[in-house]
């Protein structure tokens, strides 16, 4: 029965959790090991020191002040954060790869409510043993063994957002964007509100999109999703959260038991995570229920952020770490996610 399980949990917005009944620690990520995934859907990522680097040399960071303890309790300690990542990887068997999505979900079962808030790929961090980067290379690093780390990627990258932002991650779960296409198109593709006309080249072929809703298949949401030289690194994650909304909307209109085969068979290719089978059942009890209105949504943009180039050339975001704690602190007193992701770019006329 495990196997199954995913499928609500990915399709139905299950991209969160559900909350804990009890207030967790608030400590940082400690060094000992990661749990052994217990969910079928897992792949092993090979190291690979010696593939062609991607990266530049990284900027020595200083430690970062850690905030003053505060005696007010905050919501996000007591709720289940799952930090989920679209790899940027062509293949299976790519050596090299970078994260396009990272997306923290923080799930309250109590109130049943989840926030979602989207960090720019090009955002400049600290990252612990190495300095500091682009967001998007901290998986790669710690699978790759550049960033000696037990639990590879997934457990750099919870380190990252405690050094950084002051919140902790309880798991993970990582998609294979190109495997992410044949999920929508065993869906039947997903019905998408495109807020802004524009025309995108992605792997070699040119997409028009409408202002409206329209129906898109896997390849056509890629390139909806994935396009970032038209907009910015900002809008796109504004996109993805709508895409994911717009998944769960369209699972929920299916009969479901006659794709699960084939469903089953996409995500077994195209996902790992370290949820356990009761958190897997936890989490599809409350994605079949949760209305989009307790959804929240927030993608971390201007003035949380500003760009500027390294002494390397490459153009980053540099965050206000400060007030992007707060902003995560307070998820859930945003928007519902789909009026949030609205708030996009001034539409530019074609």
């Amino acid at each position: 029965m495990r196997r199954w399980l995913w499928i609500p949990v990915i399709l139905l917005f299950g991209l969160a959790a559900c909350g804990r009944s009890t207030p967790a620690p608030v400590t940082p990520p400690s060094p000992s090991p990661t749990p052994t995934p217990t969910s079928h859907l897992v792949f092993a990522l090979t190291p690979t020191i010696g593939a062609r680097l991607i990266l530049s040399t990284p900027e020595p960071s200083e430690p970062l002040p850690t905030p003053a303890p505060s005696s007010a309790p905050r919501r996000i300690d007591r709720t289940f954060n799952i930090l989920v990542l679209g790899a940027d990887k062509r293949s299976s068997s790519a050596k090299v790869w970078r994260t396009d999505t990272i997306m923290l979900v923080m799930v309250d079962e109590e109130h049943q409510e989840v926030a979602v808030v989207s960090i720019p790929r090009d955002m400049y961090v600290s990252i612990p043993g190495y300095g500091k980067q682009r967001i998007n290379v901290v998986d790669y690093l710690g699978e790759s063994g550049t960033v000696k780390v037990e639990g590879g990627g997934p457990a750099l990258l919870k380190k990252v957002f405690w050094e950084n932002f002051q919140v902790r991650v309880d798991r993970f779960v990582r998609l294979d964007l190109p495997g992410f296409a044949k999920i929508i198109d065993i869906l039947g593709g997903v019905d998408v509100e495109i807020t802004c006309p524009h025309t995108v080249e992605f792997e070699k072929q040119y997409y028009h999109f409408k202002k409206g809703k329209q129906h898109l298949t896997g390849q056509e949401l890629m390139a909806y999703i994935r396009a970032r030289k038209e907009t910015n690194d900002i809008d796109r994650a504004r996109r993805q959260q709508r895409a994911i909304l717009a998944m769960r909307d369209r699972a929920r209109a299916l009969n479901l038991l006659p794709r699960l085969p084939a469903l089953y068979s996409a995500m077994r290719e195209s996902v790992q995570t370290d949820l356990s089978l009761a958190e897997m059942l936890r989490l599809a009890r409350m994605a079949m229920d949760i209305p989009p209105e307790r959804v929240h949504g927030r993608v971390i943009g201007y003035p949380l952020v500003r760009g500027t180039v390294t002494r390397y050339g490459e153009a980053v975001l540099v965050p206000d770490l400060p007030a992007i704690r707060k902003v995560i602190e307070k998820a859930f007193e945003d928007p519902p996610l789909l009026d949030a992701t609205k708030e996009g770019i001034a539409c530019e006329e074609e």
